[in-house]
């Protein structure tokens, strides 16, 4: 395949991931839908959530491996088709009082889960797919359309909530993801790297590979822990106002996955990892523990989401690097299950220390200890690996 082409098709994942970004804006539709239902508590809508992450855990490994075999056009076409029936539910919603409307809520969020297993275990290995070479790179400029969108979407969603109502806000931006997917499954339908064949004969998943999932879920809960209550965790512990924080750490996000692609293309990504977890630790531990850095609290905090940014593609790239690249979308949906379990319990877990302490300081000390264990054993697999040598 020619650059050209290979630019072109990488454009085209990073589209199709910044159309589909508007999923990190749901928790702007929160309120509204509360306030439509007259509820109280926000648990119900809040469970969703955790189907959709339910259902991407259950089905990446599947996904991962009907990308190896078919390559990223027809998982696409799930994820469009997924995201086309979850949005029609979720405008019928309208029509019904909750105890009705709620199975029409919770079908759709476990449909979005489909789609989102589809989008990120096609987009991801084929953007490794079209740079063998430089695979870190490639992934960090796939997860730019994530954070870029947490940037771009949020104003967008606000503004339709100001002219339309929840339910037809979401449908419009299913729609927006419905056309954009399906268009680029198509271009991508027999042209793109990936598949082939690819993953028919696969071998015994390696030792080192299941040995890393222990970090990587420890890591990926730390992170959860953070993200989940992060604009609280501002404006108690940082004593600032969130939403100009959270757009900073959009930008720190944006630099993160630039500038971990650009040092894994350059480093062992078996001693990335430890690196990359100890700076998590380290921008954290002090102010979760010590109230008095007020003056640098905010620059370890971008720091520490910088990191964060360059985790998915650190743990991405280690699969072309340290194992079989033809067995990307099988591994890494392995991969993308650990990711998911800490997705459905960190978030759980920290609700509960904040509720048990009173404090979401609590909760920064708790991801704070994480990182650090998942530093440890991190290190400890990089020097048994080394002697193994």
């Amino acid at each position: 395949m020619s650059i050209r082409g290979r630019h072109m098709y990488a454009a085209l994942g990073l589209a199709v991931l910044l159309l589909n970004g508007w999923r990190n804006a749901l928790s702007l539709l929160l309120n509204p839908m509360l306030n439509f239902y007259s509820l109280s508590i926000a648990t119900p809508i809040a469970l969703g959530m955790t189907i959709s992450s339910a259902v991407a855990l259950m089905l990446s490994p599947t996904m991962g491996r009907l990308y190896d075999r078919r390559g990223a056009s027809l998982p696409l076409y799930i994820a469009s088709a997924s995201q086309l029936v979850s949005g029609a539910l979720i405008w019928f919603m309208r029509m019904f009082e909750w105890s009705v409307a709620q199975v029409f809520w919770y079908v759709g969020a476990a449909l979005g889960g489909i789609s989102m297993t589809g989008l990120a275990l096609s987009v991801n290995p084929l953007m490794a797919a079209l740079y063998p070479s430089r695979p870190g790179l490639a992934i960090a400029f796939a997860q730019l359309g994530n954070y870029i969108s947490m940037i771009l979407w949020p104003p967008i969603v606000v503004a339709l909530l100001r002219s339309v109502d929840v339910f037809l806000t979401l449908l419009l931006l299913s729609l927006v993801s419905v056309i954009a997917t399906a268009l680029v499954a198509t271009v991508l339908r027999g042209r793109a790297p990936g598949g082939r064949g690819y993953g028919e004969a696969s071998s015994e998943t390696p030792k080192l590979f299941k040995l890393l999932l222990i970090p990587i879920f420890l890591i990926a809960s730390s992170s959860m822990m953070i993200m989940s209550f992060l604009a609280p965790i501002i404006s108690e512990v940082l004593l600032a106002e969130a939403s100009s924080v959270m757009v900073l750490g959009g930008v720190a996000q944006v630099v993160g996955a630039v500038a971990w692609g650009l040092m894994l293309d350059r480093v062992d990504v078996l001693k990335a990892l430890p690196a990359t977890y100890l700076i998590q630790t380290a921008a954290v531990l002090p102010i979760s523990v010590y109230s008095g850095l007020q003056k640098v609290a905010t620059p370890l905090l971008l720091c520490r989401l910088a990191a964060f940014a360059g985790e998915p593609v650190a743990h991405m790239t280690s699969i072309p690097r340290l194992f079989n690249a033809r067995e990307m979308g099988r591994l890494l949906g392995l991969q993308n299950t650990a990711v998911m379990l800490a997705s459905i319990t960190a978030p759980v877990l920290g609700g509960l220390i904040r509720d048990s302490t009173g404090t979401y300081r609590a909760v920064l000390i708790a991801s704070a200890m994480l990182s650090l264990l998942a530093s440890l054993i991190a290190i400890a697999i990089l020097l048994v690996n080394k002697k193994d040598e």
